[in-house]
């Protein structure tokens, strides 16, 4: 089952901040051969938010008369859990961040937004897609569909349902079945503390979590070691101190990125040249 909600984003007097609030959720049904077989959509009446900003209304077609037939959240996600059926059904969403918006959805308005309760088995079908195309960061779904030249001009975008189907078409172009069984992960409480899990830049060079050696750097001439001239420095994410080969002569800037995610430290380590300090301007002379 692919799953996809719209929100639109509002001041909370309750939280003195913005606030996500779902205004639409929508899903499908695939069967094992990846035939449609159903589909789900239900606007939901807004309890935080008057009106929807001109950016949601713009993107999505959706207007507060759409909204004033919808369901509050909490009863409309009871008809949802039914629709969904067995427990065992996998839920896949484009990236993660609908799980995210609708678990704080279900801490605002019930207070528990620790786990979703009718979901036992999730994919990223981002991420799915990413690898299969070998891409080097994360991919819209339009863009995804392009680059796949899908055909999306019978679908609405921004709207749940159709989201969804475009969903289904990227997912049957790439379907792979070795790989979608290893990208089913089990939503156990190892699955929210990694989703909660807010990544982070290492700041400081004698961190035990920076792997030995990380601050070596070879020469990018010569590919010799080459030799700190300096101690590194902190600045913008990133470690950095001048080296020198001491058989090419080359001098050049070491530059390391130290990345914290739920489960390694991720290094980014590159070299750049050393500017050349610009020529001082001679002062004008009077005549």
């Amino acid at each position: 089952m692919i799953m996809d909600l719209e929100w639109n984003t509002t001041y909370s007097h309750k939280r003195k901040g913005f606030f996500n609030e779902i205004i639409e959720i929508g899903a499908v049904k695939l069967d094992q051969n990846l035939v449609l077989k159903d589909r789900y959509q239900q606007f939901v009446c807004t309890q935080v938010s008057k009106k929807l900003t001109g950016h949601v209304k713009q993107m999505t077609g959706i207007n507060m008369d759409d909204l004033a037939g919808g369901k509050p959240l909490m009863q409309a996600l009871v008809g949802f859990r039914k629709w969904i059926g067995p427990a065992d059904t996998v839920i896949l969403t484009w990236s993660a961040t609908d799980l995210m918006v609708l678990l704080d959805n279900l801490k605002y308005f019930s207070g528990r937004g620790t786990h979703i309760p009718f979901m036992r088995r999730y994919v990223d079908l981002q991420r799915l897609c990413d690898v299969a195309m070998a891409a080097q960061k994360q991919t819209g779904l339009k863009v995804m569909a392009d680059m796949l030249e899908i055909d999306s001009s019978d679908l609405d975008a921004h709207r749940a349902v159709d989201d969804c189907l475009l969903c289904a078409r990227i997912f049957e172009r790439l379907y792979d079945e070795t790989a979608l069984q290893k990208a089913i992960q089990i939503t156990d409480k190892h699955f929210y503390r990694r989703l909660f899990f807010k990544p982070y830049f290492l700041s400081k060079k004698s961190s035990r979590l920076i792997p030995k050696g990380s601050f070596d750097f070879d020469c990018p001439v010569c590919s010799c070691p080459a030799q700190p001239l300096e101690e590194f420095q902190f600045k913008n994410h990133a470690f950095f101190a001048r080296f020198s080969c001491g058989d090419c002569q080359q001098d050049f800037i070491g530059q390391l990125k130290a990345k914290k995610t739920y489960d390694e430290v991720k290094i980014l380590k590159r070299t750049l040249p050393i500017k050349a300090p610009e020529p001082e301007e001679e002062p004008e002379t009077k005549t």
